[in-house]
């Protein structure tokens, strides 16, 4: 029993650095550009989990530690990809409120050189 419970532990902690090696090669290929630095932030933490896990469990002595290790080592990605998606939203709410703001301020600068154009229009005529 002890062999498919330890092959289950190095399942997951295999499972973690391929999903973490996966999520480093889609941040470096640049196809979800938008994300490439909260992909960047997890490929790390999880490959850091990952490769702490293996090494965790490489020592015989710290087997009774695992489940607070390994928790901690979720909650520390947990926290890192949180923090990294909330930069990534807010400077993504940033570039659209500065985009919306020019707009407006070039709308009402195309509007009013259309209200003086009319008006020179019209003393023209006159």
């Amino acid at each position: 029993m002890r062999e498919i419970v330890d092959s289950g532990r190095n399942l997951i902690a295999l499972s973690l650095v391929v999903l973490g090696a996966i999520l480093l090669l889609l941040s470096i290929s640049g196809l979800l550009a938008s994300w490439n630095s909260v992909l960047r932030l997890g490929a790390v933490a999880l490959l850091g989990g990952g490769v702490g896990y293996i090494l965790i469990l490489s020592r015989s002595r710290l087997h009774e530690w695992q489940g607070v290790i390994g928790t901690l080592i979720s909650g520390l990605i947990t926290i890192s990809i949180a923090i990294g998606v909330t930069a990534a939203l807010t400077a993504a709410m940033k570039r659209t409120d500065f985009f919306l703001e020019f707009t407006k301020r070039y709308h009402a600068i195309r509007a009013d050189a259309h209200d003086l154009d009319n008006r020179v229009k019209k003393q023209l005529l006159l």
